[in-house]
């Protein structure tokens, strides 16, 4: 399974497991306004990085454009 990001009136949204790009706008339609925006992949190395580490990294992002 993918890890989907999801946005929701305009601010991150919860994460999506799906199949693929399809199967998590599937999932994202059951909730209103919840729309999926891409899949997750994390791509920076550095020991130690984790999960945890790139959602606080992504949410600190999307904060600071809107």
């Amino acid at each position: 399974m993918k890890v989907f990001l999801t946005e929701k009136d305009g601010k991150a949204g919860e994460r999506i497991e799906a199949f693929d790009l399809g199967h998590a706008k599937q999932l994202a339609w059951t909730e209103p306004g919840l729309e999926v925006i891409g899949e997750h992949a994390l791509t920076i190395q550095r020991e130690g990085f984790n999960e945890n580490d790139a959602d606080r990294m992504c949410k600190a992002l999307s904060e600071s454009h809107h």
